[in-house]
């Protein structure tokens, strides 16, 4: 009731505002329509009706504004709708992929491909289906048939970069990687994988290249270690590269950028050794021991002069390594042991016990050491022809956890170690009696 009685004061109110703007405009009006064609009507009839027309043209357009929001919410809704269930779709799908159902996985994702072909994140699934099932070829033909849609989508080429690797396809895999960098020139990842397809592929001049490019742009604290890669990479870029004769001035050139590299000296040391230089290839061999504390190097020296006929030098130049460190510093375990057995091999006995005794207050951790350990007690008991207690340490070795030596070198009663080429003995034997001229390998052109 009271809306009915407020609809009936409006149309009261409007045939009063009506009557009154006719009462105010009694005088008739000429409209003109066209030059010679015209309209006379009420001044008060003309104002109603162009306020009328007014507010039914504003209303038809807040119509069609109206519908056109409407339509736009709708798709809006429709897409967010659409979105929910691809997510719903992609996550079920990952589940079964999680779960190595692949059939199943494969079967959602073909799906959402089919939904929507530019879906790559789809794609790149399907392709790991493939992958993680051991299809590798099948997953890349997915990924290439991805990258025909979309050639520069970095998480493509990079997934076909690691198939191809898998595959066994280093050129295709760096070709991939190759198309990251390009796209984008700073990234360290890109970089690093070029590197390592570089290195499968020999190509160390190029992975040298790379890995320059990659110490630029790396934080400060991977900066040691990939400097370190690349004091590699130029090791083995000169082995590949460098003519015989100009290796030492190459290797000397590395040594000069990066000092403490102890490969570079060992390999300078062995080229030093075939040329006959024994002096300076121990010296460099001491080096790397005390760089690296690794009795391998010992045992090189060891080795070449042995091989020299020279045992004293061999003695005396492990001896004078061991000491480098100080008279004061903590002993090093598996190179004492080393230096024992080396004592032993050559029968220099009472100085291989006076040895042997520093290794009493020493904790034997390593398993390699503290075997040759027993051996060595072992063979100081049987010198001292005390063989039955000799045999007894063994077999009580042996029970505690088995006495089998592995590859490390310290307990055995060899040195593998031997020189660098045939003929390399009797080259020194004429160098030593004067018969032949130094050679000229560490020369520099």
């Amino acid at each position: 009731m009271p809306g009915k009685i407020i609809k009936l004061l409006i149309v009261l109110l409007l045939t009063a505002i009506v009557s009154y703007v006719f009462y105010l405009n009694p005088a008739p009006a000429q409209v003109f329509y066209k030059p010679a064609g015209s309209w006379s009507l009420p001044m008060a009839l003309i104002l109603i009706t162009t306020f009328f027309l007014g507010v039914l043209v504003t209303a038809l357009f807040a119509f069609v504004i109206g519908v056109r929001i409407q339509l736009h919410t709708w798709k809006i809704s429709k897409k967010h709708k659409q979105t929910i269930d691809h997510h719903q779709l992609i996550a079920g799908a990952r589940g079964e992929l999680a779960l190595n159902n692949f059939n199943s996985a494969r079967g959602l994702f073909q799906k959402i491909i089919n939904t929507d072909p530019d879906d790559i994140e789809a794609r790149v699934l399907l392709a790991e289906t493939y992958r993680r099932d051991g299809e590798l070829k099948e997953a890349l033909r997915v990924l290439e048939e991805a990258r025909v849609e979309d050639k520069k989508n970095v998480e493509l080429l990079l997934a076909a970069a690691e198939i191809n690797e898998q595959l066994g396809n280093d050129t295709a895999a760096f070709d991939n990687a190759a198309m990251v960098l390009k796209l984008s020139p700073k990234n360290t990842f890109a970089l690093k994988r070029l590197v390592s397809d570089c290195e499968r592929l020999n190509r160390f001049e190029e992975a040298v290249t790379y890995q320059e490019q990659l110490l630029r742009l790396i934080p400060r604290e991977e900066y040691d270690e990939e400097q370190k890669r690349l004091a590699e990479l130029e090791l083995r870029k000169a082995r590949k590269l460098t003519p015989k004769g100009k290796l030492v001035a190459a290797l000397e050139e590395i040594l000069k950028r990066h000092r403490d590299f102890t490969e570079a000296k060992a390999a300078l040391a062995a080229l030093q050794c075939d040329a006959l230089e024994l002096d300076s290839a121990s010296k460099l061999w001491s080096k790397c021991f005390a760089e690296s504390g690794d009795p391998t190097y010992l045992e090189r020296i060891a080795s070449m002069w042995i091989h020299a006929d020279d045992p004293s030098r061999a003695v005396a130049s492990v001896r004078n390594a061991l000491l480098q460190k100080g008279p004061k510093s903590d002993i090093d375990v598996a190179a004492q042991v080393f230096f024992i057995s080396l004592l032993l091999r050559l029968e220099i006995v009472d100085e291989a016990k006076s040895e042997f005794e520093k290794l009493r207050s020493v904790s034997l951790v390593d398993d390699e050491v503290r075997k040759a350990h027993t051996v060595i007690k072992a063979r100081l008991l049987q010198k001292d022809g005390r063989e039955d207690e000799a045999l007894e340490e063994l077999l009580t070795q042996i029970q505690k956890e088995g006495l089998l030596l592995g590859k490390s070198s310290v307990g055995k009663n060899t040195l593998v170690s031997g020189p660098p080429a045939l003929g390399w003995r009797a080259r020194v034997k004429k160098k030593l009696t004067r018969k032949e001229p130094p050679s000229p390998s560490l020369s520099t052109p």
